[in-house]
């Protein structure tokens, strides 16, 4: 058992205390502090995910639980958050034990397109503090966390080491010293931007000190959709308006803090926005989702401590609008079916009240009023119809019975028709008023039916007269709607009133191709224009990813042949194998120069994601020129 091992302080990294207990024994040298803790000169020590603190926990006795090791002295608690427990328990499990490889695969962070921050951090006015409270400093957790340049106990700038972690001698830890550090500059970091980063840490610490559980890869998009729907930017079935999200998501935050947090949101189909709504394969960096939920919740406790339902008509319960009903007006519905309008998209709420009246109205409520409007009445009741009998029964009229039920007068009789509900209005008994309403109901449906397609018929005649020169393709592709209307409905008349099969050099004139190739061409030129801006990472330029990029996709892909002005630009931009690996090599070299990364040959490629035995010597060549 160690017994000089000293005792944590609050937030203190697994790293410090190494270091800390490297300064109480003398023990300076790195092997010797891995082979009195670990059992393991050859250790080799992450400062972020450490292995073997199950040993590191046996060794120190004295209540030492590899847990609260894990939990109160490591990142791990602020990436678990955003890991589903099942692979997060496996992560902890390695932690636990002697074979600490593959650990930041597993979490996602080198996939990550966020860089792993290898300098460490601190606060000036924290320094100040540890020293009155105990005469000494140390590495705090929260300040080494992912996007947070902010302490969020001073809210002030961090102070950062000179140079990474590898660059120094790795046969020793680093303890906290004055000279290792390099004053902030805050010349890029506006009041706004100042505040966005000062929430985000504020938010980081509030992840790395809950244990958060994520139950599976969906169970963060589920929550972010709901929200979205109540947000007015996701439709009731789910699907997400991105382009509009994307706009209030970037007004939000603003470019010089998504920059800073590596969380820029590009114009392409990719981007991380898209794909975090999306149904998930692969985990998101802690980074995004905090930005993600600040966006959505103000803050992560509003997020995880409240219930979130999508609400297109408010919170319940909801009034009863029987107007036979004791609680009439009252909100006592508790019980709601919510689904989406056919025609609209709109959201469709069924209310269905403990007196068997049940009502629905189309979404969402805009104001309370709205709360008390019925679009369509889906069950009367027993309620209701008992109260119809006794209003008939009392001898009302029949107009003073139809004013009491909130229904019109043809609605009473019909109802009293159907429950067999013996009447004599204006002379009209029950036997007379069955066959009156049936009598009613057959020529209503056929009149509606034959006034439906007369109406079809004359659209299809005008589209005829206005489209003399078109087929029964080209009349589809205008109509598509109308034409199957009437296939399915009407099809012999269709037959009859459509133009016979003409040649298909007259159908390839249906769209002015010259005018079309002329306004492709400007927009694959701007497309080509801002194709760097657009890219995360360097995608290869083809004649299908440029036409991705335009607003129509399938008239390059599929009728390329009709577009030479476009087909000429495109063909004249198409990357050969060379030529794209050399535009990743010059973005990957840029990349390693902005994060101040040693520039190796090896590093290259592998920033690259090139294989270098598959490259030219037109490339290699080009790859030692960068280097010198």
């Amino acid at each position: 058992m160690i017994n000089t091992f000293p005792a944590p302080y609050p937030d203190e990294t697994l790293y410090s205390l190494l270091g800390r207990y490297s300064m109480l024994t003398g023990i300076l040298r790195y092997i010797h502090i891995m082979e009195d803790l670990f059992g393991d000169s050859n250790k080799r020590f992450a400062p972020d995910f450490p292995s073997g603190i199950g040993i590191l926990g046996d060794r120190l006795g004295n209540g030492y639980n590899e847990r609260d090791i894990i939990f109160q002295h490591t990142l791990y608690p602020y990436f678990s958050a955003f890991i589903p427990e099942e692979r997060a328990m496996k992560i902890m499990q390695k932690m636990i034990g002697t074979d600490g490889s593959n650990i930041h695969n597993q979490i996602g962070i080198n996939a990550s397109s966020i860089g792993i921050k290898r300098t460490l951090k601190h606060c000036r006015e924290c320094i100040e503090e540890d020293i009155k409270l105990f005469g000494e400093t140390y590495w705090h957790r929260v300040h080494q966390l992912p996007g947070v340049f902010i302490c969020p106990k001073h809210n002030s700038l961090l102070i950062e080491t000179k140079k990474k972690l590898y660059e120094y001698d790795r046969k020793k830890i680093l303890l906290v010293t004055e000279d290792l550090f390099i004053e902030p500059s805050n010349n890029d970091i506006d009041g706004f931007t100042f505040e966005i980063l000062s929430s985000y840490a504020k938010e980081a610490k509030w992840i790395l000190n809950n244990d958060i559980k994520m139950s599976d890869l969906n169970y963060y998009r589920n929550k972010y959709v709901l929200l979205l729907k109540n947000m007015k930017l996701a439709s009731v079935k789910g699907s997400v308006n991105q382009e509009e999200l994307s706009n209030r998501f970037k007004q939000n935050y603003k470019n010089n803090s998504l920059l800073l947090l590596e969380s820029e949101v590009y114009k392409k189909p990719s981007n991380w926005l898209v794909k975090i709504v999306q149904k998930h394969q692969k985990v998101f960096h802690p980074t995004r989702h905090i930005l993600f939920i600040m966006f959505l919740c103000g803050n992560l406790i509003n997020f995880y401590e409240n219930e979130h339902n999508y609400l297109p008509f408010g919170q319940g319960p909801w009034p009863c609008l029987n107007p036979a009903h004791k609680l009439y007006g009252q909100k006592v519905i508790s019980h709601i079916n919510i689904i989406s309008c056919k025609g609209t998209g709109r959201p469709v709420g069924t209310f269905l009240c403990e007196c068997g009246f049940s009502y629905s109205r189309r979404g969402p409520d805009l104001t309370i009023e709205d709360q008390f409007k019925i679009g369509r009445i889906v069950e009367y009741g027993e309620f209701w119809e008992f109260e119809l009998k006794r209003l008939i029964s009392s001898g009302l009229s029949l107009g003073d019975i139809a004013s009491k039920l909130k229904v019109d007068p043809y609605t009473v009789k019909r109802k009293a028709v159907l429950l067999n509900i013996e009447f004599s209005w204006k002379g009209q008994n029950l036997e007379e008023a069955k066959n009156s309403i049936r009598f009613k109901n057959k020529n209503n449906d056929a009149s509606k039916s034959h006034d439906i397609v007369i109406e079809k018929r004359d659209l299809w005649n005008r589209l005829l007269a206005a489209n003399q020169d078109l087929g029964v393709t080209g009349l589809n592709i205008l109509n598509g709607s109308l034409y199957s209307w009437l296939y399915k409905h009407d099809r012999e008349w269709l037959k009859e009133n459509s133009p016979l099969k003409i040649n298909k050099q007259i159908n390839n004139n249906i769209f002015d191709w010259e005018n079309r190739d002329k306004l492709l061409y400007e927009e694959v030129k701007k497309v080509l224009n801002n194709w760097e801006n657009d890219e995360e990472r360097p995608t290869r330029i083809t004649k299908t990813s440029m036409a991705r990029k335009t607003e129509k996709p399938y008239l390059i892909i599929k009728y390329g042949h009709k577009l030479p002005k476009t087909l000429m630009l495109i063909n004249s931009h198409i990357e050969t194998n060379d030529q794209y690996y050399i535009r990743k090599l010059k973005w990957s070299f840029k990349s390693m120069v902005s994060e101040e990364k040693p520039i190796t040959e090896f590093g290259l490629y592998k920033k690259a994601a090139i294989k270098k035995h598959l490259v030219s010597h037109k490339v290699k060549m080009f790859t030692k020129q960068l280097l010198i």
